[in-house]
């Protein structure tokens, strides 16, 4: 199993939970933290050595070397932007030198895998604009970049009228597929219907949200998110 199928499983595994509690997470911030702590579960993630001498500062020698953890939060991701989360190699981080995470060569080092996501809070018209911003963050991986959906359709409005609201967001979506033209990026939506189907959620395919997946099918759950992450 490569690093990034381990790291899509444990996606898959957060996606089953989102469901399972869909009201546990108030903030986008909540999300990026509630991730975060599993990636970090999942990936087993210890502090990595530094190639910074703990004696450096005072300009003595030192065998020992500052630490860094492979998962952050925040970390930049070019022209001053700050990505959800990033994963970082041990390789990489055995190469920073410099203080502020700079390489030898005064180069920021680079994420190997960058989270972006978003939520409802943002309202359908304005998620094009937040994609598109989430997209050009994620291109910052040097191996993959995440950009996931997790909209949770919880008014209390009608069938008719939740069904609209559903239909105005599978043409934003289709929209920001279409144009997506970023190598390297994976993008995923989620719907989560508490109010509608509590036991259910539904994948994006990239036209329209797919036949609902039971929450308590995790290899289903895991066969949906590798399937229609694009």
């Amino acid at each position: 199993m490569t690093n990034q199928d381990l790291i899509e499983g444990i996606v898959a595994e957060w996606i089953q939970q989102l469901a399972f509690e869909p009201y546990a997470h108030f903030s986008e911030t909540d999300l990026h933290l509630d991730l975060a702590m599993q990636l970090k579960k999942g990936l087993k993630d210890k502090p990595v050595n530094t190639n910074i001498s703990r004696g450096k500062r005072r300009g003595e020698s030192s065998s020992s070397f500052y630490r860094m953890s492979r998962v952050h939060l925040e970390y930049r991701a070019g022209k001053g932007q700050r990505s959800d989360i990033s994963i970082f190699s041990s390789a990489s981080i055995k190469k920073i030198d410099l203080p502020d995470f700079m390489d030898d060569k005064n180069e920021p080092i680079k994420a190997d895998y960058v989270f972006e996501l978003g939520t409802e809070k943002f309202g359908v018209q304005k998620l094009p604009a937040h994609t598109k911003r989430d997209i050009n963050k994620a291109s910052s991986a040097k191996i993959c970049g995440y950009v996931f959906l997790i909209f949770r359709n919880v008014t209390s409005q009608n069938k008719i009228k939740k069904q609209k609201v559903i239909d105005k967001l599978a043409l934003q979506l289709k929209n920001i597929c279409k144009n997506k033209n970023r190598k390297g990026i994976k993008f995923l939506a989620v719907l989560l219907s508490p109010c509608v189907a509590r036991n259910k959620l539904k994948f994006f395919d990239g036209k329209k949200f797919q036949d609902c997946v039971n929450i308590n099918n995790l290899a289903k759950i895991r066969q949906a998110v590798c399937q229609f992450l694009q």
